[in-house]
């Protein structure tokens, strides 16, 4: 979920899901992590 407000965006719920599948990333921390700022990127840019 994003939230905008004046010069502030919040973002909440980031998961590690991939979007092409609709399913959690399996691995460790740090693949999941990747996903995460992945997915939070995407968000951004729309």
């Amino acid at each position: 979920m994003v939230v905008t407000g004046e010069a502030t965006v919040y973002l909440s719920r980031q998961i590690p899901l991939m979007p092409e599948t609709m399913k959690m990333v399996k691995g460790d921390i740090n693949e999941q992590a990747h996903r995460v700022f992945k997915n939070v990127t995407a968000v951004c840019n729309e």
